[in-house]
């Protein structure tokens, strides 16, 4: 899948350009149900592949009430809003740093979106992500005609 992700366009560029590689947290819960983090086993191969560190301390993720893929759109991006943070003791070692955040599979950006925003509030020059998918956006169905 890593192998994947550098093939796309952009992709390799992205990562050669960015100072730390970042992947999307699991609750813990989640993380011991799966026994690894699917962000993280992608982010070690995209750092081994493009000579860039990866770091999976930086992020955690706090709320663990709800799995995003059971929420509708505006209620992924509420629960997002409250799900991450950095942690602390990171927040100083993000000042100026270009990161490249990871994850499997994007659905809406809610989760992706709201990492950014606590990577950037706590310093980060830049953050733009990668994913291996992206589900479908909804189609809207034509009105039927009388």
């Amino acid at each position: 899948m890593a192998q994947w992700m550098l093939e796309q366009p952009g992709a390799r560029d992205m990562l050669e350009s960015a100072d730390l590689i970042v992947p999307i947290p699991l609750s813990r819960e989640r993380l011991l149900q799966r026994g690894y983090n699917q962000a993280w086993e992608l982010a070690k191969h995209l750092a081994q592949a493009s000579g860039r560190p990866a770091r999976s301390d930086l992020l955690v993720r706090l709320e663990t009430t709800h799995l995003q893929h059971r929420l509708s759109h505006d209620q992924r991006h509420r629960h997002a809003a409250r799900a991450l943070a950095v942690r602390h003791q990171a927040a100083d070692e993000l000042r100026a740093l270009s990161l490249v955040l990871i994850d499997d599979v994007m659905t809406t950006g809610a989760t992706l979106e709201a990492a950014a925003r606590c990577l950037t509030q706590a310093g980060a020059r830049r953050v733009q992500a990668l994913v291996f998918a992206r589900t479908p956006r909804p189609t809207l169905e034509p009105e039927p005609q009388d």
